[in-house]
């Protein structure tokens, strides 16, 4: 896309999709391991027609996919861990799963947060208001 193109057009309905869409992504607190299927359904089910604003909403999607396989490969690094000082250190001090656990729920957390900002100044970029 050209550096001198200009903006796409959003409105008030776009911008609503995409805070729905973001603020379903907080699902993730109550369905851990399929959150993502929340807003990729509602991504289906929309009648959304821009563009742009599908592509946001599915770069919104692919990072939850990407937070769970962080998730995953966090969790199996954690017992990678806890196995190899436990087998071949003898030490009994293992790291607790909560803590990376916790820490990657906190990362998602800001992640939607920053997301819902950037969706607030789309909407101000292109005179919206609330």
């Amino acid at each position: 896309k050209p550096i001198n193109s200009p903006l796409p057009p959003y409105n008030e309905d776009s911008k609503h999709f995409l805070n729905v869409i973001c603020l379903s992504c907080f699902s993730y607190l109550f369905i851990p391991f399929i959150h993502f299927l929340i807003p990729t359904h509602l991504l289906k089910k929309s009648t959304e027609q821009n563009p742009a604003v599908i592509a946001l909403a599915k770069k919104m999607i692919r990072i939850q996919l990407y937070w769970k396989v962080a998730l995953a490969f966090l969790l199996l690094a954690t017992l990678a861990y806890n196995l190899t000082m436990a087998a071949y250190f003898h030490k009994s001090y293992m790291l607790n799963y909560l803590v990376p656990f916790f820490a990657m729920y906190l990362i998602n957390a800001i992640i939607i947060i920053i997301n819902l900002v950037h969706i607030r100044n789309i909407g101000v970029s292109f005179g919206l208001s609330r």
